[in-house]
């Protein structure tokens, strides 16, 4: 399923002084991936399509509890295929949103911010950032809850 490229080139307007945004993957293949991406910053943000791809991941190299579970009939990674969109276990999604959280708090006091941060949870060690440089720093009264 395609991106809102309307919403995405949105995100590097200059209606928002910062945005981050968080994907994940789609298929039984990427299932255990995640990117998160602050704008402004490195990349453009219609750049991001869902055409973009990260590494492919051999299916057959998911954990031996994994394989268990397949070879019993379940779904590959607990996927679940609903509208054509490979919907996989909530931990990605709460692993990513820790992601989002830490960046909005680092935001919020002054700490490093990053520009992107990706990777597959099948390796923790693979997971990669790219910190932001010269990013203005907030003060909590500048910051208004819409």
């Amino acid at each position: 399923m395609p991106d809102n490229m309307a919403a995405r080139r949105a995100l590097g307007s200059n209606h928002f002084r910062y945005s981050i945004e968080a994907g994940l993957g789609d298929s039984h293949e990427t299932c255990m991936q995640l990117g998160i991406h602050t704008f402004p910053g490195l990349i453009d943000p219609t750049s991001l399509g869902g055409d973009n791809q990260q590494k492919s991941v051999d299916v057959n190299s998911l954990p031996s509890a994994y394989q268990t579970l397949g070879d019993a009939g379940l779904d590959d990674c607990r996927l679940v295929d609903i509208a054509r969109v490979a919907v996989g276990d909530p931990y990605v999604g709460a692993v990513t949103g820790c992601f989002v959280v830490s960046e909005i708090t680092h935001l919020l006091n002054s700490g490093p911010l990053f520009d992107i941060i990706q990777g597959d949870l099948r390796d923790l060690g693979d997971i990669k950032s790219v910190e932001q440089r010269g990013h203005q720093h907030f003060t909590t009264t500048a910051i208004q809850i819409v």
